[in-house]
């Protein structure tokens, strides 16, 4: 996967019954782009043969341009575990501790869904940073708080959309200022007009 952008390396793995162990960002022109990609420690290239268990992680190497080093956790609140990774690998994020619930085992693993996330939605964070995810098989919990999670994010990112409004606006304004010309200026440019002419 490697030379394809993270979303499309994310898929193919899906496609091939593997997923993302952990994303390593490293300084590159190309932001989410996909440089290398290992196996137990093992690089993997077109003409590798290597064998893995269904289900096994792959190292990504990432690139990401200094400049652009940050994203917006995403609301992960009443997925399954498989759902949420899948939106946290999207974001460029990792997935740090998973943290079941007494009673969840592999038999009933499947139905269990995030309840709690150690960063709120719509929060900064650079590339890279680890989510820990709360997984419980109570539904009715995780109705009630992703109701409140799916509030908060709607207002964070409202909130997030206004500062940068606000930001633009600011920006276009000492832009604007910048370029026009001061009433003493633009009586002198007058004045050497009338001259020429």
């Amino acid at each position: 996967v490697a030379s394809r952008s993270l979303r499309q390396a994310k898929n193919m793995l899906e496609i091939a019954g593997l997923e993302i162990k952990e994303l390593i960002y490293r300084p590159d022109m190309a932001t989410n782009y996909v440089l290398e990609e290992f196996y137990e420690r093992q690089q993997i290239l077109a003409d590798s043969h290597i064998e893995a268990e269904m289900g096994s992680g792959i190292t990504l190497y990432v690139g990401v341009e200094p400049s652009e080093n940050n994203t917006f956790v995403p609301q992960v609140v009443g997925l399954s575990l498989h759902d949420a990774k899948g939106r946290l690998w999207e974001s460029g994020l990792n997935v740090g501790k998973v943290i079941y619930e007494e009673g969840i085992n592999l038999l009933n693993q499947k139905q269990a869904r995030v309840y709690a996330q150690s960063n709120p939605a719509e929060q900064g964070l650079a590339l890279g940073t680890p989510i820990d995810l709360m997984l419980t098989l109570d539904l009715d919990r995780v109705k009630k708080v992703r109701v409140e999670a799916e509030k908060l994010a709607r207002e964070a990112a409202e909130e997030r959309l206004r500062l940068e409004q606000e930001m633009a606006d600011s920006l276009a304004r000492v832009a604007l200022e910048g370029a026009t010309p001061s009433e003493e200026q633009a009586s002198e440019e007058a004045t050497e007009d009338d001259f020429f002419e």
